[in-house]
């Protein structure tokens, strides 16, 4: 399991666990317009784009927020996996 790909790699007494956060969106703009400011690794990759790939993304990205409901508010949430453990003596 994940545990053993880290205890492989010199870590003993291996614990996994999730971060979930959730964040809150007036609108599609609210959701989108970080992303041009090159916010995080999504937002540095949307400045590596043209004009006519932004507008594609735009759209699917505006598509999947909306999943088929009218614009407006939602709530997202992302999880982000977390390990910890201590470095064995073997690898000191």
């Amino acid at each position: 399991m994940a545990s053993e790909l880290w205890r492989s790699g010199g870590l003993a007494d291996v614990e996994i666990g999730s971060l979930t956060i959730r964040m809150d969106y007036q609108s599609f703009d609210d959701y989108w317009e970080p992303l041009l400011g090159g916010q995080g690794p999504v937002g540095t990759f949307v400045q590596t784009l043209d004009a006519s790939s932004l507008a594609k993304l735009r759209s699917a990205v505006q598509s999947a927020y909306l999943s088929g409901r009218p614009e407006g508010a939602r709530s997202l949430t992302a999880t982000a996996w977390a390990v910890r453990g201590i470095r064995s003596a073997l690898n000191t």
